[in-house]
């Protein structure tokens, strides 16, 4: 009996110094993610990642390179993580691996790995990330790629097949009805863009302007601007939450460029969008199109050949820049 107590006393230390481990392994991860949520990017590598891999970053041979455990490979995160989930904790001496998933507002779930080590033997350090991926997009994207008249059931497996990786992501529905609204499905199209905003309706904005493509098609004209004065209101909201996303920028620039409304504002939206991100071939098109609209013939082939120089293979930009073109 002595012996069982003894040996009892022994593992108790042991098991209360590992939870206390992982304690602290969980702690680093979170408050990593949460610098990066504020786009703290220089504080998030100061504070959590070890010295060796912060040399890494600094290197001039690795600067500008992809180094993992780089805060900044994440930004595109950045403002919009609701929370971060860490399990899977295995501590072992002075290294500690870590499963993580990241929760986006729209539902999406990205998930990878965290390598930590005990940086000179007392604090916790992050030394390495895997690739974060979205979980269901390699099935999105073979839905999507397959989405032909003749191929409906196996689109239909992948979609299903994403949503059970992650029912709660309503991406994954807004997709499923862009392959319906492709095949000209309305009713399914309609259904699935309904679901999508349901799931998170003051977050998404996509599947309002996809309605609204649904309800023209079905000559709905009250119902077609409804979806996108919200899809307008969604954005605005957005930009207002975080100012300096470029994406967001132009997504509402674009949105009043395509429709041919509100012009000047998607004028000084995308121009924004441009001081962030000068050479994106995207924005560049936003905002050529939009002087377009506009009727500012020159003011848009100079943009629109910046874009189609920019993105030779993309269709719908080089299009944009014919038709500025013509005279």
């Amino acid at each position: 009996m002595t012996s069982r107590i003894r040996l009892t006393l022994f593992i108790l230390p042991l098991i209360l110094i590992s939870c206390s481990s992982s304690v602290k392994v969980d702690g680093v991860i979170r408050g990593f993610f949460e610098e990066v949520n504020r786009s703290n990017f220089e504080t998030a590598k100061a504070k959590y990642l070890s010295a060796v891999t912060i040399n890494s970053l600094n290197s001039p041979l690795t600067r500008g390179e992809h180094v993992n455990a780089n805060p900044e490979a994440f930004g595109y995160l950045a403002g919009w993580i609701d929370s971060v989930e860490v399990s899977n904790e295995q501590v072992r001496g002075e290294t500690a691996t870590a499963t993580v998933a990241l929760v986006v507002g729209t539902g999406s779930r990205y998930s990878g790995r965290v390598d930590l080590i005990k940086e000179a033997g007392r604090e916790w350090k992050i030394s390495d990330l895997s690739r974060f991926n979205r979980m269901g997009a390699e099935h999105v994207s073979r839905g999507a790629n397959g989405c032909y008249p003749n191929n409906v059931d196996a689109v239909n497996s992948e979609f299903e097949a994403a949503m059970a990786e992650n029912p709660q992501d309503s991406l994954i529905v807004s997709a499923w009805g862009e392959c319906y609204l492709k095949l000209g499905n309305l009713a399914g199209a309609e259904e699935k863009f309904k679901k999508a905003i349901e799931m998170h309706p003051d977050i998404v904005w996509s599947p309002y302007v996809k309605l609204n493509t649904v309800y023209l098609q079905q000559n709905k004209v009250p119902e077609a601007e409804a979806a996108l004065e919200k899809a307008e209101t969604v954005l605005e909201k957005a930009i207002k939450n975080k100012p300096d996303s470029a994406f967001l920028c132009n997504s509402l620039a674009w949105l009043y460029a395509d429709k041919g409304i509100k012009l000047d504002r998607a004028i000084e939206l995308s121009q924004k969008a441009l001081t962030l991100d000068p050479d994106n071939g995207s924005f560049l098109d936003t905002l050529g199109w939009a002087f377009y609209k506009k009727g500012d013939r020159e003011q848009a082939v100079k943009y629109l050949s910046r874009a189609a120089a920019k993105e030779p293979s993309n269709q719908q930009i080089q299009s944009h820049y014919r038709t500025a073109s013509q005279r």
